[in-house]
């Protein structure tokens, strides 16, 4: 017989034969939607659902499917259904090997169970209370869990890293001021979205604490995403507060934080001027000439978006901000992001749909001409915003394509990125300023913008066909940098409700677009998306070999997504024709000699099945256990 660890890397390999041979199927280019839909557990999830199966063969094999060196990842999020009494039995197996806790989607999990996970995943230290050395923990859709199992859990992982606890009604402010600001110093993801029992207050005291302990450590905060949309009270003095405690931040949410006002973010990039506690000169550790602050910038009152006439200097902290939401927030206007001017130039993706009509453009352009990086703008409901916004975020002609990383070659000076040059994905949905010719002028000069949103605005046909085959060149002759393609695959248009795109635009464009951005997976089965892949495949289930394609190819990445009134039409159409084939084929398979009534019932039934297709598969239906003859 092998060695106990031998045994133990033999059932890993399994795991890592089920990952490999799914690479495989993507590589080849033989994954396909027919194949897609009879496989619900694909790649690691397939491996870790044989590791649980074997745990049905005895006592050892038990021991052996359920040894912690297998489930350092404790991830059981494609695993809703599984049984408590099962997962407790993967826990104290599991033991403290474990890093990472999922347990998302698991909606039934009780308070107790919860607890009793925890206390088996803790290490037992002497002198001291017990702790595990989890640093991801993930409890999205646990929704019947108290506030006191959540805070057993927590305060036994002092090393989390990673916190994601969205929508959570267990989540309250004394979560925050009382397990998370002096029990975790390591946090660099917080989820703390729709959690509807944290309030302003709780936000502000985690965010003193995190400032109080940095000051003391002589480091900054290492929290760098944080995510707090619908957090009621938002004030002047929370975003003050969370902007001087974490200066690494790269990714904030506050959408839909109805109290937040354009004051709210220039106290966010506000720079500290008082000595009290410390100054603006405190040098952090290991960082000469920086500060627990980060770095500010000094402006003038023109560049920070005041009186021209104040001669006065005006200092602002430099950011690492990355990604900002500020979407539904309804009081917020342009105003913002000129407080945010030359204060965010790592910004890459800033979201501020549904604000409403206050949002112009002299803030946004302001704004853009100091963001060079950012690839993604989504402007949705800014009615008010019109050409010049578009114009500001066109770079100059010929110039050749910039790159973020430092690849220039030994002796040529690098080109300065121009803002707009690296734009990708711009939403301006509702912005009945905007002329055709702007929007022209933008998809010309912007040349990596992939994915453009303009329902219910002035869009032409002439624009849409400009779009697709601007992108269809473009990808054709993808610039190789650095080894990667500069350019990505996948392009989409948006021109829902807009008069000006007809209908033989839409025809016109068959051969190269798609209406719909169709994946394969098991999820996708029920969208009955086109698949070119699944022509000629034989479906191991029913035996029933794919016909030809009825509408265009919805899955094939280089096709273009037009997404149209039109576009919509034509799915319909295909379901349509799709249910017609359906019940052409069974008529063959149906005899005379029976009644027209039951003719009739059987054709309706398997017409209906074709379009909500049943539980046939295997992984479907509840695995049975060794039966004993």
């Amino acid at each position: 017989m092998l060695p106990y660890e031998a045994r133990i890397g033999v059932l890993a390999q399994l795991v890592v034969l089920h990952q490999e041979e799914f690479e495989r199927w993507l590589k080849s280019g033989e994954w396909n939607s027919v194949y897609a839909s009879q496989q619900r557990w694909i790649g690691k999830d397939a491996g870790m659902r044989e590791l649980i199966k074997l745990t049905r063969v005895s006592k050892s094999w038990m021991v052996l499917a359920l040894d912690g060196q297998l489930w350092q990842s404790f991830d059981l999020k494609a695993f809703p259904g599984l049984a408590p009494s099962l997962v407790m039995k993967i826990a104290q197996g599991a033991g403290a090997f474990v890093h990472t806790l999922n347990l998302q989607g698991h909606t039934y999990l009780k308070p107790s169970s919860l607890v009793a996970i925890s206390s088996s995943l803790s290490l037992s230290v002497e002198q001291a209370s017990p702790v595990t050395q989890l640093t991801t923990i993930n409890l999205v859709g646990c929704a019947t869990l108290t506030n006191h199992s959540l805070h057993f859990l927590l305060l036994r992982s002092p090393n989390v890293r990673n916190l994601y606890l969205h929508g959570l009604d267990c989540v309250t402010s004394a979560t925050l001021s009382d397990i998370l600001g002096p029990r975790c110093p390591r946090l660099v993801v917080l989820d703390i979205r729709r959690c509807h029992h944290v309030s302003a207050s709780g936000l502000s005291s985690f965010a003193v604490q995190c400032h109080t302990r940095a000051l003391a450590e002589r480091t900054p905060c290492p929290l760098k995403v944080l995510k707090i949309a619908g957090v009621k009270g938002t004030d002047v003095e929370v975003m003050r507060n969370v902007g001087c405690a974490f200066p690494r931040l790269q990714v904030l949410d506050a959408s839909y934080c109805r109290d937040l006002t354009d004051e709210c973010f220039s106290a966010f990039v506000e720079w500290p001027t008082t000595t009290g506690e410390s100054s603006a000169g405190t040098e952090m550790a290991g960082d000469t000439g920086s500060t627990l602050f980060g770095k500010f910038v000094e402006l003038s009152s023109r560049e920070a978006g005041l009186d021209p006439g104040d001669p006065s200097r005006h200092l602002r902290r430099i950011t690492s901000l990355r990604h900002l939401n500020v979407s539904g927030c309804r009081h917020i206007s342009d105003k913002a992001c000129s407080n945010l001017a030359y204060c965010v130039p790592r910004l890459e993706f800033l979201e501020m749909a549904a604000v409403g009509g206050e949002v112009k453009d002299e803030g946004l352009v302001r704004l853009f001409r100091t963001t060079k990086l950012i690839k993604r703008i989504d402007l949705e409901d800014a009615s008010e915003i019109t050409d010049v916004l578009l114009d500001a975020l066109i770079p100059a002609p010929n110039r050749a394509p910039a790159t973020q990383a430092g690849s220039q070659q030994a002796g040529v000076k690098k080109e300065e990125i121009q803002p707009g040059e690296m734009l990708e994905h711009l939403v301006i949905s509702y912005a009945a300023l905007v002329t055709p010719e702007a929007m022209g002028r933008l998809i010309k000069g912007c040349k990596r913008l992939r994915t453009f949103e303009a329902d219910n605005t002035r869009i032409t046909s002439n624009v849409l066909r400009d779009f697709v085959s601007r992108r269809r060149h473009r990808e054709k002759t993808m610039a190789v940098s650095d080894g990667k393609e500069s350019v990505q695959m996948g392009s989409e248009i948006v021109a829902i409700d807009c008069r000006a795109v007809s209908e033989s635009a839409i025809r016109d464009l068959q051969a190269y677009t798609r209406p719909r951005r169709g994946w394969r997976g098991w999820e996708a089965r029920e969208l009955e998306y086109e698949d070119g892949r699944s022509v000629g495949v034989v479906n191991p289930l029913t035996g029933v070999v794919g016909g030809p394609l009825i509408g265009q190819d919805e899955c094939a990445v280089q096709r273009v997504v037009v997404k149209s009134f039109h576009s919509w039409v034509a799915v319909d159409t295909v379901a349509e024709q799709r249910a017609k084939r359906v019940i052409k084929s069974t008529q063959a398979g149906i005899g005379k000699d029976m009644p027209r009534w039951l003719t009739q019932w059987s054709l309706s039934r398997r017409a209906s099945s074709a379009l909500t297709p049943t539980v046939t598969t295997p992984e479907e239906r509840e695995d049975r256990g060794c039966i004993v003859q």
